[in-house]
């Protein structure tokens, strides 16, 4: 299995990609038996094959975020209500720390007299 591996990428690009990219490593390993036992017929036609897989991809995935969008924008829209609360809270909290500094110092000279 890995020896495969090592004739395709050589034996340092192999240790590079399986530290940088192990995805690719593991898509390699479950495709090249794919390769081995596909005749030479196939092995022709796996060019043509793959980029009408890509590009069906490419429509599927366009198509749900289509489908989505909608969804997406709400998300968005949720997310920026949620955070400009956050800085509303972080705003009131401000002046809260404000407001209490002072009478804190007040009953830290009261509590000593």
């Amino acid at each position: 299995d890995d020896a495969l591996l090592k004739q395709v990428f050589g034996e340092e690009e192999l240790s590079a990609l399986q530290a940088r990219r192990p995805e690719l490593i593991d898509t390699a390993r479950a495709y090249f038996p794919h390769l081995t036992s596909s005749t030479c017929e196939r092995l022709s036609r796996e060019a043509e094959v793959l980029h009408a897989e890509k590009t069906r991809c490419q429509r599927e995935m366009e198509q749900l975020a289509v489908r989505n969008y909608g969804a997406f924008i709400g998300s968005a829209k949720v997310t920026q209500a949620v955070r400009q609360e956050v800085v509303d809270v972080q705003k009131q909290l401000d002046e809260l720390a404000e407001t209490l500094g002072p009478m804190q110092e007040d009953i830290k000279e009261f509590q000593q007299s």
